[in-house]
């Protein structure tokens, strides 16, 4: 039973004149455009990870997420579709990895559903629902966009995912039905589409360039990421820090075959304590440690730091740059700075 196929007829076929591969661009306008975590994280999922907004969401709860310790190539969710089943779909990339993880902030509870409301309660009751979120979501993105909606926008969002899967990051049609969930000629007639080259060279080229710290402030990730950042700036700045936080935890920002190379490692691969950072005055975060002399040391420790990285020391390197500075200390090194602060904390 399907509890959302209100007037659906069997047998339906596609309709060519609205396949429309959905931009980056018109992804991030929708993105902008949801006031809550729920309908952001709906329309994300759709677009990165081939998510049903609605049978898939329905039944999903925190103890199906495994995040395998920020290893974005093995991280998964189990997913207990209203409609098709059980199945095990990846993450794909940081982005849809860091949805996930605010939304298990929201939800803390490993039995926990991840997307509540009234009309989801009465579906899980066993009900009927016509949830309209084509509708919702695209008056919304009329709204802010003051352009007409994407048409058929959630299949089209699932279905350029898949088309990009398959025909830009090279997974084979077998596995991709397997995680979309759908049989191999419904992706055929339905889900596939052309794809012209502007799309294709967008889509190839996600973690190139560099990252905006004052949209992104781990510094690190792909651009897909750069993408839900902006989104939250916009409508969620309460949950940048957090995400903030679960970019950090990253340590491969994609599936392989994803983003150019087989694994791409994030950077960078420590996060330092929040609460070790003091302000500067100026809003730049400052290293409260690196002023203080390692004790038992003729050099301070601080100095032998800089010296290791630059010529001329800044005066209040930011986060990234700490973690540049990490890198580059030996293991006896990392030790004594890791006193230093366990000590600061201890006064504390």
């Amino acid at each position: 039973k399907n509890p959302f196929g209100y007037g659906v007829k069997t047998n339906k076929k596609s309709d060519p004149a609205r396949q429309k591969m959905v931009t980056l661009s018109q992804s991030q306008d929708l993105f902008n455009s949801p006031y809550c975590l729920r309908d952001l994280a709906r329309a994300y999922l759709a677009r990165f990870m081939g998510f049903r907004a609605a049978s898939d969401s329905i039944r999903l709860r925190n103890r199906d997420v495994n995040f395998a310790e920020g290893d974005c190539s093995r991280a998964s969710v189990l997913i207990d579709s209203v409609k098709n089943g059980r199945r095990e779909c990846p993450l794909f990339c940081d982005g849809v990895y860091i949805i996930f993880k605010l939304l298990c902030d929201a939800e803390p509870n490993p039995n926990g559903f991840l997307f509540k409301g009234e009309a989801e309660d009465k579906i899980r009751a066993g009900g009927d629902c016509d949830l309209s979120l084509a509708t919702q979501f695209g008056e919304r993105y009329e709204v802010y966009t003051r352009r007409e909606s994407i048409p058929k926008m959630f299949t089209n969002l699932r279905s350029t995912c898949v088309t990009e899967l398959v025909k830009v990051f090279g997974f084979d049609k077998h596995s991709v039905c397997r995680w979309i969930g759908h049989a191999e000629y419904i992706q055929d007639e339905h889900y596939l589409q052309m794809m012209d080259d502007d799309h294709a060279a967008a889509m190839s080229n996600l973690s190139t360039g560099k990252i905006n710290p004052q949209i992104n402030p781990s510094g690190t990730g792909s651009y897909l990421s750069e993408m839900l950042f902006i989104a939250l700036h916009r409508n969620l700045p309460e949950l940048v820090e957090a995400a903030t936080e679960h970019a950090l935890g990253i340590t491969k920002i994609g599936k392989n075959k994803m983003f150019g190379t087989p694994a791409v490692r994030a950077t960078p691969v420590w996060s330092p304590p929040r609460d070790i950072f003091k302000s500067s005055g100026g809003g730049i975060p400052t290293f409260g440690v690196l002023a203080t002399k390692n004790r038992g040391s003729k050099t301070p420790l601080s100095k032998k730091v800089h010296q290791k990285v630059h010529p001329t020391p800044t005066k209040h390197p930011v986060p990234t740059q700490l973690a540049e500075i990490w890198e580059q200390l030996d293991r006896a090194e990392r030790r004594k700075l890791e006193q230093v602060i366990s000590e600061i904390q201890d006064r504390k």
